[in-house]
């Protein structure tokens, strides 16, 4: 029942302002009780099971607290000209260029997603029966309220094309970088190919633009290649 009652309040068209839920939560306490209880916030993050994040201290409503335990807590420089650079590569093209990838140790944030010499680290993913339902009341938050900093929706744009085959899937399970509890490999690229379609996504502000330039670096280097075949071909076996 809890359960139910949770993912409902996680929908964008159930919000209610939560200064209105807040003040009724002040107006059942007299002002002695205000040392001994929690504060409203903080129960918001007891209910919703997330870890606080930066957060502002007028949130619009529940799904403005959820994107804001989400977003970055000290976001990355953005280029002086960033853009959606073409996307040309996926978890198996980098590692058929001779890249690696790892699981994020030590990240602050689910969307620390970095590349340097050769190494994509992605911090832990995990796919459950809501998480596909928070994502897109995120996506649809970001839409209409700040297309200028859509975090969350640049993150999964990028992951809809790093997963894009249940080959994909599969070598991030075998990183011990996704968690799959949705069923098979296939069906783990539903949320991120589902969210991203018909979205609108404000390209001069793309968050991950220096990721994807360097990437793309990587995978159309002659070198890189080259030494991904030796090592396959002449180093694979002992």
């Amino acid at each position: 029942m809890m359960d139910r009652v949770c993912c409902d309040m996680r929908l964008e068209e159930n919000q209610l302002p939560f200064s209105f839920i807040q003040g009724l939560y002040d107006f059942a306490f007299t002002p002695d009780d205000y040392r001994a209880r929690p504060s409203f916030l903080e129960l918001t993050f007891e209910f919703f099971n997330i870890e606080p994040g930066e957060m502002c201290p007028y949130p619009k409503h529940f799904v403005d607290v959820l994107r804001a335990c989400y977003s970055p807590l000290f976001p990355r420089p953005r280029p002086l000209n960033p853009s959606i650079p073409p996307f040309y590569f996926s978890v198996t093209h980098l590692l058929e260029a001779g890249g690696k990838i790892v699981l994020a140790r030590g990240s602050s944030s689910l969307l620390d997603i970095t590349f340097q010499k050769g190494v994509l680290s992605i911090p832990k993913i995990v796919l459950v029966d809501y998480t596909e339902l928070d994502w897109r009341n995120l996506v649809v938050f970001e839409q209409c309220h700040c297309i200028e900093d859509s975090y969350i929706t640049d993150y999964l744009v990028l992951l809809d094309h790093l997963i894009d085959d249940p080959k994909d899937v599969k070598i991030l399970i075998e990183k011990d970088i996704l968690r799959n509890r949705l069923g098979n490999n296939k069906d783990a690229l539903d949320p991120f190919g589902n969210l991203v379609k018909q979205i609108n996504i404000y390209d001069k502000r793309f968050y991950y633009s220096s990721v994807c330039r360097d990437l793309n670096a990587y995978y159309n280097s002659t070198w890189h290649k080259s030494k991904a075949v030796l090592r396959q071909k002449y180093f694979s076996h002992p």
